[in-house]
């Protein structure tokens, strides 16, 4: 049995490097229409552009990157909270929370907020707790019908390498 598979590892290694040996041109000597051929070829690729440079997990990056990623999603829900603006409310979230958050869900929900504790003032960045599933970031802010501290937690979750809303909310709510 140790034979045969010493065999095998043999023979795909032989495959592999026939292939790639097969892959690989090579050019000796300088000749001019090689030459005016090739750079033809550079301009040629020089017209294509450069390939989008890969995106990372958020959930992998350090959390003063993850904040400026967290940042322009709060900010898209308070904006959305203030127009009483249920599609741009929900246009961060996972599939999961847009099935759960209904249009009457959001406009109750954001009535009562209003009339409890008003609206939104300020914000201060408190932290980020990195979580095996997703990040929870949590601020301390301000609303003008309360003189008392709210806590805002955002969770956020990678999805295709982009944070997307797993849960939000604004205690007491």
């Amino acid at each position: 049995m140790k034979k045969m598979k010493l065999v095998f590892g043999i023979c795909v290694a032989s495959a592999v490097l026939a292939t790639a040996g097969g892959c690989i041109t090579m050019s000796f000597g300088d000749s001019s229409a090689d030459s005016k051929e090739a750079e033809k070829e550079s301009k040629d690729l020089a017209a294509v552009p450069a390939a989008e440079p890969e995106v990372k997990d958020p959930q992998s990056l350090p959390a003063e990157e993850k904040q400026k990623l967290a940042e322009p999603i709060l900010e898209n829900l308070l904006k959305a909270m203030k127009e009483d603006s249920y599609k741009e409310y929900c246009k961060d979230f996972t599939q999961g929370l847009k099935d759960n958050v209904t249009e009457k869900d959001f406009k109750f929900r954001n009535d009562k907020m209003l009339d409890e504790i008003g609206e939104f003032k300020s914000k201060e960045f408190l932290g980020v707790l990195n979580k095996k599933l997703f990040d929870v970031f949590i601020w301390k802010a301000k609303f003008s019908k309360s003189d008392d501290d709210q806590i805002i937690r955002l969770f956020l979750i990678s999805d295709e390498n982009k944070y997307k809303v797993y849960m939000f909310n604004i205690s007491p709510f």
